[in-house]
């Protein structure tokens, strides 16, 4: 055999040990590949799910005002803030109850009996929606008969659900103070309500973002109510310290934990779950607080703190809805807050998060596979909340997830 033909029995058998070891290899790799796949493991934790909107939050406070004749902060007998009640003295000395103030609200409670607008007050939150850029400088912007109108529609909101007789009797309490004479300055003698924050300030957008407006709230006021004027007036102001409630936008395909059992709650205590008795219904929340433990909370950012409410109503509003809570843990925090920029958690509950990849389907129902000592595998149904980032996110709560536990062992397939 000639030199040539030995060299080229030597490159045929390095090509064929060459295939052969890559073949090998190959093999090898798969080999462990499905070892691996066969043994790998997740171990299920406990942990907390979030899913956070940023939006404007709007605090409806129940608040009562009056204008005294000269009157500043230092005149008041407590601290700004402080908790008052319906015969404390709040002022270092007697004082005349403004009498232009007097005139002007006695003024602006004709005009919405002479309106009719007691039997339809959506129409004045609709005039404000229109409104919104008039009213941002109510005092300088415009002209006397525009001006005019919308300080009109600013200090009507007060009267929201007044009925035309409940209106006139306040007309009656503002005339037996239209005297001109000096007196001692209580809550009692004034004719407000009987307890709450003391304050000396007041401006325009407390008086639209107020608990009384809240039943006929609409998006369009809440974009409003974000550009109303925040110049502070001197008033002796008082917020009721039992509640708040506070209101957000958001779109209405967006899940929000608790909306439907505080539909179902509304309809099983007032009849309907619609907006037709809201006034009914936000009143009922504040006399029968202990209902308050069967709604969602629902938790919410200021700074660098966490706090809740309880979501008790939501109203539909074209592509849009708006949320409701109840404040009741912490009405002193926000007692001087209007509104705030934050993150709304509309989702956060206790969850485990497995493994996409971990989840079976058969026949139609779900399941994990889970291996009892590392070993024996067994299907287990659970109720998959929703996938998100390859994970599958199942509710601690749900009946049927029960079965799991932290340290339980389940199947992975990569």
């Amino acid at each position: 055999m000639s030199q040539a033909s030995r060299e080229w029995r030597r490159q045929i058998n390095r090509k064929r040990k060459l295939i052969a070891g890559v073949i090998f290899i190959l093999i090898a790799v798969f080999i462990v590949a499905g070892v691996y796949r066969n043994n790998q493991r997740y171990l299920v934790e406990k942990s907390e799910y979030t899913n956070a909107y940023k939006t404007n939050f709007f605090f409806f406070k129940d608040i009562d005002y009056i204008e005294l004749k000269d009157f500043q902060a230092s005149d008041l007998t407590l601290p700004e803030g402080d908790k008052t009640n319906g015969y404390k003295v709040l002022t270092t000395s007697a004082k005349v109850v403004d009498q232009d103030f007097l005139n002007y609200q006695t003024e602006t409670i004709d005009e919405i009996i002479g309106g009719n607008y007691f039997s339809d007050w959506s129409a004045v939150i609709s005039e404000i929606s229109e409104n919104y850029a008039g009213m941002a400088k109510i005092t300088t912007q415009f002209e006397a008969s525009n001006r005019k109108r919308k300080e009109f529609l600013v200090d009507s909101v007060q009267f929201m659900g007044k009925t035309q007789e409940e209106l006139n009797q306040i007309k009656s309490q503002y005339a037996a103070l239209n005297d001109g004479q000096p007196r001692d300055i209580t809550l009692s003698s004034l004719g407000m309500m009987g307890t709450g924050y003391v304050y000396a300030t007041l401006n325009a957008m407390e008086k639209v973002v107020s608990e009384s407006a809240l039943p006929y709230i609409n998006t369009e006021f809440l974009k409003t109510a974000s550009k109303i004027d925040t110049q502070d007036t001197a008033a002796l102001k008082i917020i009721n310290n039992d509640h708040i409630f506070a209101a957000f936008s958001v779109d209405k395909d967006m899940v929000i934990e608790g909306e439907e059992l505080a539909l179902a709650n509304k309809e099983e205590y007032i009849g309907v779950a619609d907006d037709s008795k809201n006034t009914e219904y936000y009143n009922f929340l504040v006399k029968r607080v202990d209902q308050l433990g069967y709604y969602q909370e629902l938790s919410f950012k200021d700074g660098d703190n966490t706090y809740s409410g309880y979501l008790v109503d939501v109203k539909e509003d074209g592509d849009n809805k708006i949320i409701i809570l109840m404040i009741k843990d912490y009405v002193s925090v926000f007692a001087d807050q209007i509104m705030i920029n934050t993150d709304i958690y509309t989702e956060r509950f206790e969850c485990y998060k497995v493994p996409q990849s971990s989840i079976v389907k058969q026949d139609g129902e779900t399941y994990v596979k889970t291996l009892e000592k590392g070993y024996f595998e067994d299907l287990l149904p659970v109720d998959v909340y929703k996938y998100e980032d390859g994970m599958a996110i199942l509710k601690t709560d749900s009946e049927k997830n029960e079965a799991l536990s932290s340290q339980t062992t389940i199947k992975v397939y990569p």
